[in-house]
């Protein structure tokens, strides 16, 4: 694994958490009842949890939205989840982006 956790856990990346908003707003968006809305809210937190420590990967992260995305199939089905999944799509290109520079080793400060 070429992955190492940062060396500075306390340090939020608060551009890379804001963008689960969209997520999260999607999610809100579908009306749920609470214990439902939870259930996949907890999955995200799981992800936000994960940058927010300094100590995330792309594998794990690339499993929690998998799960999110199934959590969302099984919760409302493909067609009324679309604008969360979407989201899903559009935060995991980013990070996608994010990774190759860390891999490449040109990330910005």
């Amino acid at each position: 694994m070429d992955w190492k956790p940062s060396n500075k856990p306390n340090r939020i990346d608060r551009a890379r958490a804001d963008r689960t908003d969209p997520i999260a707003q999607g999610i809100s968006e579908l009306g749920l009842p609470l214990i439902r809305q939870r259930k996949l809210n907890g999955i995200l937190n799981a992800l936000m949890m994960q940058i927010e420590d300094g100590g995330d990967s792309p594998e794990v992260n690339r499993l929690l939205l998998d799960a999110l995305r199934e959590g969302l199939y099984h919760q409302v089905g493909e067609r009324r989840a679309r604008a969360v999944l979407h989201a899903i799509d559009a935060f995991e290109e980013a990070e996608s982006e994010r990774w190759e520079q860390v891999r490449t080793g040109t990330l910005p400060p």
